[in-house]
C-alpha cells in the first residue's frame, strides 16, 4: 500500500454486470409500457358508425357521422386529398366549445361547382387527436354539381316529432332518403317539428336534380340521445307526414291504393312550394292571441295579413329550411278572421293563399276543427304587390388551417414506431457506460 493509497480513500465504481442488468430492466419496462397502449389510428376505426354526405347541391351540402359514444369530433377538408386545411365543425358547436357527442352534423357552405372535395374526420379523446378515413385509409370524398337546378314539382316534407311523454322532441336529427339521391338532413325545431325542402335533390349516380314520383319510396329516420325511430312510407305522404311521430316507435306509411299519378313539372301547383301549415282552415283559435306558421322559399319575405274588420299585417323572412311564423298578440275580438300569405315561388311569381279562422269567445268551449287536409285557396298573380326578397348569407367565420399531417395526428405505426429508437438509445447508453467504467 502506497502513501496516497493509504490517505485517499478509492472512489467506490458501479459494478458493471449490475449497471448493464439496471438499464435493460429500464429498456424492458419502456417497452412494454409503449406496446401496451392503444394504437389512436387503430382505435380510431371502430369509433365512427356511420358516414354520409346529406343535402349535396351546388354550392352548399352536409356530412353527418356517428361514433361509438360521445367525442368530440369535426370534418377537416380540403380540395386536394394531401391537403386538408378547413375546419368545420357540428352545426351547434363553435371552435372554442366543441361538445362532446355521439351524433355529428356539419353543414357545408360557400362549396363550387362541379368540385372535387376530400374530408377526414378528427376525433378527440381524453389523450391525444386522431383522424379516420374510409377503409382503404383514404380521405372521403364527393363531388358538386356542375350547375344549379330547382325542381319546384318536388313538395317539401315535414313532420312533427314527440318524445314518449308527449314533450316536443328538440334537436333530433331527421334524414330523409328517396331513391339514389343524397339524403337530406335537418334538426327538429323547438316545438319538435321539421321541415325538409326537396327542391334540389341530387341523384348520387348522376350528380343530377331528381324529380320525384307520388309513389316513390322514402325512409325517414329520426335520432336522438333519447331514441331512435324509422319511418317507411311514400312521397304522396310525407307533406305532411300522416300524424305526429312518437320517438322510438317505428311507422310505415304506404298506402298503395291511395297513390295519385306521378308528378309532371308542367303540370305542377304553384303552391308546391308555399303552404300554411297552421291554423287548419276553419279551425276555431281560443284565447285572444294566434301565430300562424308556414312554409315558403328559402331565405325570401312573406307578407302576412290578417283582417276582420281592420287589417293587421307583419312581414317575416324565412330561414333556411323555408320555415316561417308571426304572432298577433291581439286582442283580438271573437269573431271570424281572413288569413293572406303572400310571396314569391320559384318563378319569381306572386303568390297568394287564403285561410279562414274564427277566434272564440271568452270562456267558450272549443269542440274541435279541421285537419290538416284541407287546402287553401290558392292565387297566382304577376301584380300582388311584395317587397323584393331579402337573401341572407350565412359565412363561416373564419378558422386555424389544420393539415391532415399535423403533428397532432398519431402516427400509424402507433408505439411499435417509437421502440427501435428506444432500444438503439439504450445500447448506445451501455457501450457509452462500458466504455467510462474500463478507465
Amino acid at each position: 500500500m502506497s502513501y496516497s493509497d493509504f490517505f485517499l480513500k478509492k472512489e467506490k465504481k458501479i459494478p458493471f454486470p449490475f449497471l448493464l442488468l439496471s438499464v435493460l430492466a429500464i429498456i424492458v419496462v419502456l417497452a412494454r409500457l409503449m406496446g401496451s397502449s392503444p394504437l389512436p389510428s387503430r382505435a380510431s376505426k371502430n369509433t365512427i358508425a356511420n358516414v354520409a354526405v346529406v343535402n349535396l347541391t351546388a354550392t352548399t351540402g352536409g356530412i353527418y357521422w356517428e361514433t361509438i359514444g360521445s367525442v368530440k369530433s369535426w370534418i377537416v377538408m380540403g380540395e386536394e386529398s394531401t391537403v386538408l386545411t378547413s375546419r368545420i365543425y357540428d352545426e351547434r358547436d363553435v371552435a372554442d366549445n366543441i361538445k362532446a357527442r355521439r351524433l355529428h352534423f356539419a353543414p357545408l357552405k360557400e362549396l363550387k361547382q362541379g368540385k372535387t372535395y376530400y374530408f377526414v374526420i378528427s376525433v378527440q379523446d381524453e389523450k391525444s387527436i386522431f383522424l379516420v378515413k374510409d377503409r382503404n385509409e383514404n380521405p372521403y370524398v364527393f363531388t358538386t354539381p356542375s350547375e344549379m337546378v330547382s325542381i319546384a314539382a318536388n313538395k317539401p316534407a315535414y313532420g312533427k316529432v314527440v318524445n314518449q311523454n308527449n314533450s316536443s322532441a328538440v334537436d333530433a336529427l331527421v334524414r330523409l332518403t328517396v331513391g339514389s339521391a343524397y339524403s337530406q338532413m335537418t334538426f327538429t325545431k323547438s316545438t319538435g317539428e321539421w321541415l325538409i325542402p326537396l327542391s334540389s335533390l341530387i341523384d348520387v349516380k348522376s350528380n343530377k336534380p331528381m324529380l320525384l314520383k307520388n309513389d316513390d319510396p322514402v325512409t325517414i329516420n329520426i335520432y336522438s340521445e333519447n331514441g331512435s325511430t324509422n319511418i317507411n312510407t311514400i312521397v304522396s305522404k310525407m307533406s305532411p307526414l300522416p300524424q305526429t311521430i312518437i320517438l322510438g316507435k317505428d311507422y310505415t306509411f304506404n298506402d298503395e291504393n291511395n297513390v295519385l299519378a306521378a308528378t309532371d313539372i308542367s303540370s305542377s301547383s304553384e303552391s308546391s312550394e308555399v303552404s300554411i301549415l297552421s291554423p287548419n282552415e276553419q279551425a276555431i283559435i281560443p284565447g285572444n292571441t294566434l301565430l300562424v306558421r308556414g312554409v315558403a322559399r328559402p331565405n325570401t319575405q312573406v307578407f302576412v295579413l290578417l283582417k276582420r274588420v281592420a287589417e293587421v299585417q307583419q312581414i317575416v323572412t324565412t330561414d333556411n329550411s323555408g320555415m316561417w311564423r308571426v304572432s298577433f298578440s291581439g286582442p283580438l275580438q271573437p269573431g271570424e278572421y281572413t288569413i293572406t300569405v303572400k310571396t314569391k315561388n320559384a318563378k319569381n311569381q306572386d303568390i297568394s293563399l287564403l285561410r279562414t279562422i274564427t277566434i272564440a269567445k271568452s270562456g267558450e268551449q272549443v269542440l274541435g276543427s279541421a285537419t290538416d287536409s284541407a287546402t287553401p285557396t290558392v292565387i297566382v298573380s304577376p301584380t300582388v304587390a311584395i317587397p323584393s326578397p331579402t337573401t341572407i348569407y350565412n359565412v363561416y367565420p373564419s378558422v386555424t388551417p389544420y393539415s391532415a399531417t399535423s403533428s397532432a395526428t398519431p402516427p400509424v405505426t402507433g408505439g411499435s414506431g417509437i421502440l427501435p429508437w428506444i432500444l438503439s438509445a439504450g445500447g448506445i447508453l451501455i457501450i457509452g457506460m462500458g466504455i467510462i467504467l474500463a478507465f
